[in-house]
């Protein structure tokens, strides 16, 4: 068994990973070999599916050599229906998203999790954003019965030898009875992690105790906490989504002229399709068209582009009975043309973050070396124990080999 003190400093997050992915399958296994030895999952990535992956892909000689984190909290999909029949308590968060960290719940999802990830132990389990009671109006004082009687029941699960410690995931930790909890370490031994985003926006240097008293990554790690952070290379940055990543330079101006001629053929198409059909042909009128007419330049990235075809251009497409090989071909270049907008205005926006961060002496502004690197590095040393990446690819492995 891999011990805390031997984790590697990146681990590979598995959030966008999938057991139907023959290039994840073979990212996973290039990522342990290069060194990686703490793989990031929960029950709820990709409806299970990122566990599997896992579970499919190390064989027993790789699993003692090998840190799997997991997590529980989030009910999606078919699990909605499995969490109602068990008569399970819950919250629900809307139509398709329920969320407990009930003890019963959490038992359940921990046999759930072994089996998928073929496994006897997982070796730290999380309680997965917790935060969210909040939205049913549950007290800060009411979690912490509720966390306190999952540690309760986690601490049971360690006894039984089905995780070896545990902890908590959380976007807003400082919103949590984060005090009480530090207060009560010495009830609940194998409580050892906690996960947060820590990003170069996103410095959380410390978490708010309460209205006055604050408490810092340093004094976190002197409690004995591990600390893994996530959300590395994603931020807000002026109120936008911004992708920590440089892209390679194109030109953006024969991009955008290649788009305005393409995208003017496209619209032409639908015009003479609305004018056969004896339709209004003002495509201002029509919403699906005009959000691309005013917006497509400027969507923050590649999912909020695909998203946006899938909600607003191919519905209407069927609706006015012009989704054929024609106009799906074109709608195809024209996404890519617009993803390489949205690389481009990124590109904008995170060299100006870069230039503020030379100024504030945060980075070094002669350090050439690949930024995923550099900001890998400066996580670590702002005493993140641990940093989650996405690595779908063996080349991003390949980025940050000399710092795992």
């Amino acid at each position: 068994m891999v011990k805390i003190d031997d984790i590697s400093k990146i681990g590979l997050g598995t959030y966008r990973m999938s057991t139907n992915d023959l290039e994840n399958i073979n990212v996973l296994q290039y990522a342990i070999d290069s060194g990686i030895n703490l793989i990031d999952t929960a029950s709820s990535y990709n409806s299970g599916t990122s566990e599997l992956l896992i579970g499919n892909s190390i064989n027993e000689i790789a699993r003692s050599s090998i840190f799997i984190v997991s997590k529980a909290g989030y009910i999606q999909g078919e699990d909605i229906d499995r969490i109602r029949k068990n008569n399970l308590k819950h919250i629900e968060v809307n139509e398709s998203l329920l969320f407990s960290i009930d003890p019963d719940f959490v038992s359940f999802q921990v046999d759930n999790s072994l089996k998928r990830l073929n496994t006897d132990y997982i070796d730290c389990y999380l309680l997965h954003n917790p935060e969210y009671y909040y939205q049913k109006n549950v007290s800060k004082e009411e979690l912490k019965h509720k966390l306190f009687n999952s540690f309760l029941l986690l601490e049971e699960k360690v006894k039984e030898g089905k995780i070896r410690y545990y902890g908590i995931s959380s976007n807003i930790l400082s919103s949590l009875p984060l005090k009480s909890i530090l207060d009560a370490l010495g009830q609940f031994p194998h409580f050892k992690f906690l996960q947060f985003p820590y990003n170069i926006v996103e410095r959380n240097l410390f978490f708010q105790l309460d209205n006055e008293v604050t408490v810092t990554i340093s004094q976190l790690k002197e409690k004995g906490l591990y600390i893994l952070s996530n959300r590395p290379l994603n931020t807000t940055y002026e109120n936008k989504v911004l992708r920590l990543v440089d892209y390679a330079a194109g030109n953006i101006n024969l991009i955008e002229d290649q788009e305005n001629t393409l995208f003017d053929s496209f619209t032409e198409i639908i015009k003479q399709r609305l004018s056969n059909m004896q339709e209004d042909t003002s495509l201002e009128n029509y919403y699906p068209i005009s959000f691309f007419i005013e917006n497509r330049k400027h969507i923050g990235n590649d999912e909020a582009i695909n998203k946006a075809i899938h909600s607003y251009l191919l519905p209407f497409l069927d609706a006015i009975g012009l989704r054929n090989e024609e106009t799906i071909k074109i709608l195809s270049e024209l996404q890519n043309y617009w993803i390489e907008f949205s690389k481009s205005n990124n590109q904008d926006r995170l060299n100006t973050l870069k230039s503020n961060l030379y100024k504030e002496g945060i980075l070094n502004r002669n350090d050439t070396r690949d930024f995923s690197l550099i900001l890998a590095e400066n996580y670590i040393n702002s005493g993140v124990d641990t940093v989650l990446m996405g690595l779908r690819r063996k080349d991003y492995v390949d980025k940050i080999k000399s710092i795992i």
